[in-house]
């Protein structure tokens, strides 16, 4: 997995490494799993727990949680099975009391096994605490007072890494004090608990990743290795970032070490910054159906909020397109294995909250211009409008750069692949006739919104502003995109192309949506999410079915057709079906 790369032009080896690429091809990720559960047995019905045992299974887990075919699921929750029964075989052997308390043994006298020990237990708590935050789930290890297991000594070339992984333990207390309130059914908490520990989580956030993070720190490129390729009798494992040989001399072993604690760094950015995001969100939301219970002036803490979950969101579709693109030029190579899989979680998480956006920003433009038609005359409703159906335009647009990072994925992340098969039938519905789409969904009790929308509340300038920042933010990207194929030396790029859409702000919304429908942009929706051009969905369909497809092993993916494939008749004529 180290080795490949989601720019195919990274995917240089010479002939030994190519050897060692075809040789760990020949087992699939499918098999791979199979002799694993081969070599452990039914976990949960062994009698005994080692060390070596819950080393192996959470290897597995590891492995489980960047295979491009699983990633633990559409919700990365799946794997919670399998992290429960390792915490158990934990607590069993005690590994959650650090190993110089165990004085009757010679543990001691082991520094290599302490280390282990010690290592072993902060990963599985973090992982604890970092999938209950991101699924929602519960957690398995519910307070630390349970544990005394000191926190591991890293040996560091730059003498960072101690400091990284106490603020990792910091914002892991911080989810745990979370999830524990929010999953306390009997006491439920208030708002302003919540919001304590989110204002807690941001002032870590600063002192960790300071103001300008990702520009300042990110966007540098790593400094790349000229040492010749890697000869026969070197091991190809994880400890080389660059095609060259591993790391030997101080500052080969200084420059790999800031090289992974770049990755480090931006994996924790970006997980915290997306459950921040998704927490404002929530409380948000809270805020706009207690205003349509009692119409209370504590919405305006609600406004405030979504604003800032908007605004954050933007960036990190942004951030999270760019290391996608240029993950090799900013990481290294050997890392996009765990950075894909990392930005795809948080990726799917983003998408599902700006999709509740999108369908506000439906469900407004749909009022007004229903009072546009009672009040043809009134120019605040026309501004209004224009501004809505400019803010439109761009959400489409943008949408589709967005959904493109799916598309991009979907040949190797069955995940990915899911959403993009979910986005594709919805967006062109919603492009087509998004009468038909509010019409289906009042059908089905809990989808169709009725009462306050938070978008009423924004002014003009505010909706104004929101365009001016995704219209920066395009282009900056266009901008980065085009000096990186310039030191590429390539021309063009098929998934990198960027079409200008009409932006009129004075054309009615449903005149600008059909001229959209001809351009081909980087999710074009004029293709289907079985590649090609515009090929029949049906006989797409009908292929997937047959199996044609190699992702149709998967049932849950037939199921998605069942759901997302119930297109309006008049807009399939409407696609050329």
């Amino acid at each position: 997995m180290s080795m490949l790369h989601n720019n195919e032009g990274n995917n240089e080896y010479g002939e030994d490494e190519l050897n060692a690429l075809n040789d760990m091809k020949q087992v699939s990720s499918e098999e791979y799993g199979k002799v694993i559960r081969l070599c452990i047995p039914d976990e949960a019905a062994l009698e005994k727990s080692s060390l070596k045992l819950i080393q192996a299974l959470t290897l597995f887990y590891f492995y489980r949680s960047v295979a491009p075919d699983d990633c633990h699921g559409l919700s990365g929750s799946d794997g919670q099975l399998t992290l429960g029964v390792i915490i158990k075989h934990a607590m069993t052997i005690g590994l959650n009391r650090d190993p110089s308390k165990f004085f009757s043994t010679s543990i001691r006298k082991k520094s290599q096994l302490m280390s282990t020990w010690r290592n072993l237990w902060h990963y599985i708590i973090t992982t604890d605490a970092l999938t209950a935050m991101h699924c929602g789930t519960m957690l398995n290890i519910k307070s630390l007072d349970i544990s005394d297991v000191e926190i591991p000594k890293f040996e560091s070339k730059t003498g960072e890494l101690a400091h990284i992984y106490e603020n990792i333990d910091l914002i892991c207390q911080s989810y745990r004090n979370i999830v524990n309130k929010i999953s306390n059914i009997k006491n439920k908490p208030k708002v302003v608990s919540i919001l304590t520990e989110t204002n807690e989580l941001e002032r870590i956030f600063f002192n960790f990743f300071g103001k300008d993070f990702f520009k300042d720190y990110i966007c540098l490129p790593v400094e790349k290795d000229e040492s010749p390729t890697t000869p026969a009798n070197v091991d190809l494992n994880a400890n080389s970032d660059y095609s060259g040989s591993p790391p030997t001399t101080e500052q080969d072993l200084i420059r790999h070490e800031q090289s992974y604690i770049k990755v480090i760094k931006f994996m924790t950015f970006i997980q915290l910054r997306t459950n921040l995001s998704c927490m404002y969100y929530m409380i948000a939301v809270h805020y706009e159906n207690k205003y349509n219970e009692d119409k209370t002036p504590s919405m305006s803490a609600g406004i405030e909020l979504f604003k800032i979950y908007i605004k954050s969101v933007v960036q990190l579709v942004y951030i999270m397109s760019y290391v996608l693109d240029h993950s090799v030029e900013l990481f290294g190579k050997n890392y996009d294995y765990i950075l894909t899989s990392v930005n795809e979680r948080c990726m799917i998480k983003t998408h599902s909250f700006l999709t509740s956006f999108f369908i506000r920003l439906l469900h407004h433009i749909k009022e007004l211009t229903f009072k546009r038609m009672q009040n043809p005359n009134d120019e605040e409703i026309m501004t209004r409008l224009e501004v809505l159906e400019t803010l439109f335009s761009i959400v489409i647009v943008e949408s589709e750069l967005f959904v493109g990072n799916f598309r991009k994925l979907s040949s190797k992340y069955i995940n990915s692949y899911r959403v993009y098969v979910m986005v594709y039938f919805v967006i062109r519905q919603c492009m087509a006739n998004p009468e038909i789409f509010f019409e289906n969904s009042e059908k089905i009790a809990g989808l169709y919104h009725v009462g306050t929308n938070m978008i009423q509340f924004f002014t003009v300038a505010e909706l104004e502003h929101l365009c001016r920042m995704c219209e920066e933010f395009r282009i900056a990207k266009e901008e980065q995109n085009k000096i990186y194929k310039q030191k590429d030396g390539s021309s063009t790029s098929n998934n990198e192309e960027n079409t200008q859409f009409p932006m009129d702000s004075g054309t009615g919304l449903m005149e600008v949506l059909p001229g959209m429908m001809g351009h081909n942009t980087t999710a074009s929706f004029g293709s289907t999410p079985f590649g090609g051009g515009d090929t029949s969905m049906y006989s797409a369909i009908n292929n997937f079915i047959l199996g044609d497809n190699p992702m149709s092993q998967n049932e849950d993916l037939i199921k998605l057709f069942d759901v997302y494939t119930d297109l309006d008749q008049d807009s399939l004529g409407a696609f050329g079906f």
